[in-house]
């Protein structure tokens, strides 16, 4: 049973019953009546935006188990265009062998395991980072706006981009993007709204008051694989609301600022090489990240072929998976995970021109 699934499904099926997916006490009564007799014990709530739920309605609405089964088809299916967008873009991966191992490299990438294994969203985010930075590369503003939609379902993850682009934005005077952005967002709240009334209040009610509950884990309860929750465990560990304070607050006042000076010095910066870039400090640096929601980190990976050689990533990949079937057992035990890509990715673009090295050892 894939674990994260079941809160996406729970959610759908209290909604179209007029229930709140948000509410601790009926998310649990309903998991432990449905899905207690098939060993699972533990609840696992949705915090996502309920526009969430409008996305994925097609598959949601079945009995779970062919749901489970639809999602698992559809994020095979999400894979397959992500490694076509990624691979329509090289050029320089032209031969057979050299594309075959792009999608091996591609579809061994440990974060993305990770989440088939979960049934988490991390290829549904991958597929929408590559829409919107292909629409910002292509300055297709629409494609921009729509696929922001898709990223926007956990937007903690894109906080230092997102000020980032916003500040760039701004500076370089490309409105276009704002406005369709925030018209793409707009239709899809309403909509939302339309469908489900009440369910964005509702939301909105559960991220802002977080007391404390035995049923389940609240977001300032989790560890994930972030600097913040790092930090937070370190000093913060015996108050976890003041590190839950503390992981949305040190984004805000210290972070967040410097993307937005960055967007504004930079109004002639080569989006292509700085957008990934930028993506792995936002993952480093936000609130809470899961190590499955690093599957977004395959954006990087056609300038990390052309550098390093599929092999060379290969044996990293091998390295991980050995590393996290003995000794890294837990989410949070993979905090390095984005400073190494963000390492790796940086040294692969401190020149503009690299030699190949897609089959080389």
């Amino acid at each position: 049973m894939m674990i994260d699934f079941r809160q996406y499904w729970s959610a759908f099926q209290l909604v179209t019953e007029g229930l709140n997916p948000y509410q601790p006490e009926v998310m649990h009564a309903f998991q432990q009546s449905y899905f207690g007799d098939r060993g699972a014990i533990e609840t696992v709530m949705m915090w996502n935006p309920p526009w969430l739920l409008l996305f994925l309605s097609p598959i949601l609405w079945m009995d779970y188990k062919y749901s489970e089964i639809a999602w698992s088809v559809l994020n095979i299916g999400i894979l397959t265009i992500s490694i076509f967008l990624l691979l329509r873009g090289e050029s320089i991966i032209s031969g057979f062998l050299e594309r075959v191992l792009f999608i091996i490299v591609l579809a061994s990438f440990p974060p993305l395991i990770d989440s088939l294994k979960f049934g988490q969203l991390g290829l549904f985010l991958l597929l929408g980072t590559i829409l919107v930075f292909y629409g910002l590369v292509q300055k297709k503003a629409w494609l921009f706006g729509l696929s922001l939609c898709l990223i926007s379902v956990k937007p903690h993850i894109f906080l230092i981009l997102g000020a980032f682009l916003g500040s760039w934005i701004i500076t370089t005077r490309q409105f276009g993007y704002i406005i369709k952005g925030i018209a793409a967002l707009s239709a899809l709240i309403i909509l939302t709204l339309y469908i489900w009334p009440g369910i964005l209040q509702n939301w909105l009610i559960a991220m802002l008051d977080q007391p404390k509950s035995e049923i389940i884990f609240r977001p300032w309860q989790w560890k994930t694989a972030t600097i913040t929750t790092s930090i937070r465990e370190q000093f913060l560990l015996s108050e976890p609301d003041l590190g839950y304070s503390f992981a949305l607050s040190i984004w805000l006042y210290v972070f967040v600022p410097i993307a937005i000076f960055l967007g504004a010095i930079h109004k002639r910066a080569k989006l292509e090489a700085m957008l990934p870039l930028l993506l792995c400090l936002s993952l480093i640096l936000s609130p809470f990240t899961w190590y499955f929601d690093m599957t977004v980190l395959l954006i990087c990976y056609p300038r990390l072929i052309r550098y390093f050689g599929a092999w060379l990533l290969l044996g990293f990949h091998a390295l991980v998976f050995l590393f996290s079937y003995f000794w890294l057992n837990a989410q949070h035990h993979f905090w390095w995970f984005s400073i190494v890509m963000c390492m790796m990715y940086a040294v692969a673009i401190r020149s503009s021109i690299v030699k190949p090295k897609i089959i080389s050892f």
